[in-house]
This record gives structure tokens, C-alpha cells and sequence, in this order.
């Protein structure tokens, strides 16, 4: 790998938010699920035991015999872990999800490109094939993709265009990439689905990166936000020339999305004139979200520990040589911690003057500690904490959830004391019970643009809405945050090790941390 192309993967991982050398690329684009459970292959025998269990009562029972459905590898068993994608929990669903990447069987492909796959009745049998496409490791024929992609629903399309994307970028794509640009450019129409636009981009510039120049360069000046996040990140990745000043152009731009993606892309740069654009950045960053990532920029890029204040980095950039690069001078004395494993919500460090905080109250909080108090109780404490620390100028929104997200308000409130105390004096009466349906709670709170951070606060495990397997949905709210710059903090309750990790590869993802309470270790009578 060239020089040239390791700077430019480098822009690249910064503008996406990522920890580069920490998180690779591929655990964003591709995925890493695995769907390996240490059980060795079951015999062909066992086929009718197995659709047995598919009918069994016990979502975890019928878990269990997709996975062995899957080991088995004939197109016997691959129909019945298709016909899971239909099953009422997701539990299983997102089981036969994940198994699919493992098809190799043309006529398993097929039945995927029809009436039992992107071609079903169901939307969300679609939606699930559409993405498990990028998950094979095999050659796929994107011909056949791009014939069945349509820009509505807008779901389903943007997950057969990452699909497109990852396999592209994966050397996986085969077929007519010409007829599977065009289908793209389609999907970049002006009508469509501006996340489905800014994908469309992404994908395009994989699948065909000259035809996909003309697009970037009007998409840096597109009317919508996430599609100039995906022009500028394309710029970077290309290498161009031109990338710095377009950075340092967007870096001033109207959205504060638009502006975390340009440092992110300077950061990438990593020499004295990303440094000055960064300093300078300072001094008018209105959103703390971009400034507490322009500074981290900053600090990563010199190992130097100053604040917001441009002055002292204007001093330092100063006095460094024209040709100054990144790694040159004294190593950074630390890295800021984005995993912690032990931390209080009540003083957790949001960094962000927009941020919605949802909060799982399905069944574990709600269990009786010594002394009769719930964690639900000692929650209360830890988070009247946090909202009186937020500044009036911030804004926040409060979301329950359990079976269904019940947000407090409609979307973000300002932090003024009589609303902090209506919050609590609400989520203190708030009795939610059920399953712990994150996913639908963080499609909630994405679909407000101005939220740039999400704080969940849960015992770990997902347990109902459209997704339930937990390393399944952080490569799904990786991709969602990307064009948002959105940061995905989580505070785990209680959670085993096992959970903690896949909500940890999140946080370091998009930027964000994730720490553990253990209220059960607390001594009666709390903190």
C-alpha cells in the first residue's frame, strides 16, 4: 500500500469517526458477524428434527435450529432458515439474517432473488435479504441486484445499495458494473430519500469511481446535508488534490453535521495546515458536538492537551515548520479513553449540547435489590444527576422505552431547570414494562436532524422490535450514524462481559463511550 493511499485511508477513517488503527474499516463497510456457534456440522439426518424445532414455542429454540440449518448447507435446509426470515420474533429472524451470508449455492441465490427473497410480498423479508447480500463471502452477481433495486421503499434500498457497496469494496461484485451504475444514479435523484442518495454515492464510488466523479462533485453542493457528508467523504477517500479545500470549505458549512465530517477529513490530513483550519475552527464552532471533536483532533494529531481556547493552539501551530506532519514531534501522552469500565451516569460526559437519552425499562431494572430498592430507583438518582448538569443552552430528550419507545416530549426541549424537573418528575412515574425494543427507540430519536448524540442507558440485551441480535445491530446503527456524524454513547446496567463488548465496538465506532454501572455491586443505600 502506497503512501498516497494510506493518507488517503486515513482521511477516510477520520471523517467516518472512527478510532483508526482501533476500528478497521471492514468492521464498518462489511460487517463482522459471525454466525459460528463451536457446534460441529449437524448430519443431513437431521433435517426433520431440525424443522421440528422450528416449530417449537421457545424463540431460542427455534435460534438455535436455524444456526444447525445453516451448518448443514443443502438447499433443503437453506429454504427453511429463508422461511425463518418470516418468523414472528426477531430472535429468530435476525438468526436466518446473519446465516445467509454463508450461502454459496446458486439456487439458494436465486430463491433469494425471487419471490421468497428481494422480490417478496413482505417488506421486511426484503429488507433483511437485501442487507444479508453483503454479508456473502462469495461473488455475487450485482446484475441481478441492481435489476431488483427501486428507490421506494427507501429501507429496502438502502440496504441492497450498502449491500452493493460492501461487495464492491470487497472485491465480491460481479456482473455488469456499468448497469448496476445506472441503477445507482437512480437512486440519486433528487425525489429520493436523502440518506438513500447519500448511500447511492458511497456505493456508486465503489462500483464505478469515474462515473461516480460528476455526482461527488455536485454532491458537495447537494441541498441536503448527508448527501455533502458522502460527497466530501468520497473526496477523501479518492485522494483528490482538491480534498483539503473542500474540507476547509465544509468545515464552515451551514450543517453541524457537515462540519464534524470536515474535521474529521482534516484530521485525516494530519499536517500543519489541517492544524491551523482546526485552531481556527475553534473560535466559531457554535455546536459543542463539532467543537469537542475538533479539539480531540487536535490533541490526537500533537499530543498536546489543550482545551477550546484557540489561542494556546494557535501559539503552538505557530511554531512548528511548513512541512510539519503528524508523528514527527513528541507522541501523544495520552489517548482519550473511549471504553471505560466503570464510570457514574449521573456525571457521564455527553459532549454534546443535542443529545436525546433513551433508557431500557424492560424487565431487569425493575428487579428488587437488597434494602427492597430497584435499579429503576437508584436509575432516578443517577439521572436527575446528569440533567441538572446540562447547561440551559443544551437541548434534551427523554425516551422510555420497553415494548415501544414513549418519548417524553417530540423531539429536543431546552435544558431550562422547570423542564430538567418535569423530565424527572415524569420519568419518576413512568412504569414502562416489557421488551426492551432499542432499535425502534434509536429510529425515534435519529429521526429528529438536530440530535447529533445518542446516550442509551440498558442492561445490554435487546429484546424485541425489528432487531434483537446485538452484534446484527451495531453494524445496522453504524451505518445509520455515518452520515449524521451522529455519536452512540451507552451506559450498561448491570450487562455481562459479552454484551458489554459488542456496545463498546459501537461506541468506538461512532466516536462515542461506553461504560458499566453495577448497581448490584452498590451497598444498601446507594452511592
Amino acid at each position: 500500500m502506497g503512501g498516497a493511499t494510506i493518507r488517503a485511508a486515513a482521511v477516510l477513517a477520520a471523517a467516518l469517526g472512527l478510532a483508526f488503527g482501533t476500528v478497521s474499516l471492514g468492521t464498518v463497510s462489511i460487517g463482522t458477524v459471525s454466525i459460528g456457534t463451536g457446534a460441529t456440522a449437524p448430519e443431513d439426518g437431521d433435517l426433520k428434527e431440525l424443522e421440528r424445532a422450528l416449530r417449537a414455542p421457545y424463540p431460542d429454540a427455534r435460534a438455535r435450529a436455524v444456526r444447525k440449518l445453516a451448518l448443514l448447507r443443502t438447499e433443503a435446509a437453506w429454504e427453511r432458515v429463508i422461511g425463518a426470515l418470516e418468523d414472528r420474533e426477531p430472535q429468530v429472524a435476525d438468526e436466518a439474517q446473519l446465516a445467509l451470508g454463508g450461502v454459496r449455492a446458486p439456487k439458494v441465490v436465486d430463491r433469494l432473488l425471487g419471490k421468497d427473497g428481494l422480490r417478496s410480498r413482505r417488506e421486511v423479508v426484503r429488507l433483511r435479504v437485501a442487507e444479508a447480500f453483503g454479508r456473502m463471502s462469495q461473488e455475487v452477481d450485482g446484475t441481478a441486484l441492481a435489476r431488483a433495486l427501486d428507490p421506494d421503499p427507501p429501507q429496502v434500498a438502502r440496504a441492497l445499495v450498502w449491500s452493493l457497496e460492501r461487495l464492491a469494496r470487497g472485491g465480491r461484485l460481479a456482473g455488469d458494473r456499468l448497469r448496476v451504475a445506472r441503477r445507482l444514479e437512480v437512486c440519486l435523484a433528487r425525489r429520493c430519500d436523502p440518506h438513500l442518495r447519500a448511500d447511492a454515492l458511497a456505493a456508486l464510488s465503489a462500483v464505478a469511481p469515474e462515473r461516480a466523479w460528476r455526482h461527488v462533485s455536485e454532491g458537495l453542493a447537494d441541498r441536503e446535508p448527508a448527501v455533502r457528508c458522502a460527497a466530501l467523504i468520497q473526496v477523501a477517500a479518492r485522494g483528490e488534490p482538491s480534498a483539503f479545500g473542500v474540507a476547509e470549505r465544509l468545515a464552515g458549512d451551514e450543517a453541524p453535521s457537515v462540519r464534524h465530517a470536515a474535521v474529521g477529513v482534516l484530521q485525516g490530513f494530519g499536517n500543519r495546515s489541517a492544524l491551523e483550519v482546526l485552531a481556527a475552527r475553534l473560535e466559531v464552532e457554535p455546536r459543542e458536538h463539532v467543537l469537542v471533536r475538533a479539539v480531540a483532533a487536535l490533541r490526537s494529531l500533537t499530543g498536546m492537551r489543550y482545551g477550546a481556547d484557540p489561542r494556546p493552539w494557535k501559539r503552538f501551530v505557530a511554531g512548528l515548520p511548513a512541512d510539519w506532519r503528524a508523528g514527527q514531534g513528541p507522541p501523544p501522552r495520552e489517548r482519550p479513553a473511549q471504553v471505560d469500565t466503570r464510570a457514574d451516569l449521573g456525571h457521564f460526559p455527553l459532549a454534546s449540547d443535542r443529545v436525546a437519552i433513551l433508557v431500557d425499562l424492560s424487565g431487569s431494572l425493575w428487579a428488587e435489590r437488597q434494602g427492597g430498592r430497584t435499579r429503576k430507583e437508584l436509575l432516578d438518582g443517577e439521572l436527575s444527576t446528569l440533567l441538572q448538569s446540562l447547561p440551559e443552552s443544551s437541548e434534551f430528550q427523554l425516551i422510555p422505552y420497553a415494548t415501544d419507545p414513549k418519548p417524553w416530549r417530540d423531539g429536543l426541549v431546552r435544558a431550562r431547570p422547570r423542564e430538567v424537573r418535569a423530565a424527572l418528575a415524569n420519568f419518576e412515574r413512568c412504569r414502562l414494562t416489557g421488551k426492551g425494543n432499542v432499535w425502534d427507540a434509536v429510529m425515534l430519536a435519529l429521526a429528529d436532524p438536530r440530535v447529533d448524540t445518542l446516550l442509551v442507558v440498558t442492561d445490554g440485551a435487546p429484546t424485541g422490535g425489528l432487531h434483537w441480535h446485538l452484534e446484527l445491530m451495531v453494524d445496522l446503527l453504524v451505518q445509520e450514524c455515518r452520515w449524521r456524524g451522529t455519536t452512540v454513547h451507552s451506559v450498561l446496567v448491570d450487562a455481562s462481559q459479552r454484551l458489554r463488548g459488542s456496545w463498546e465496538r459501537l461506541a468506538l465506532a461512532t466516536g462515542g463511550r461506553s461504560i458499566a454501572v453495577d448497581f448490584a455491586d452498590e451497598p444498601e443505600g446507594g452511592r
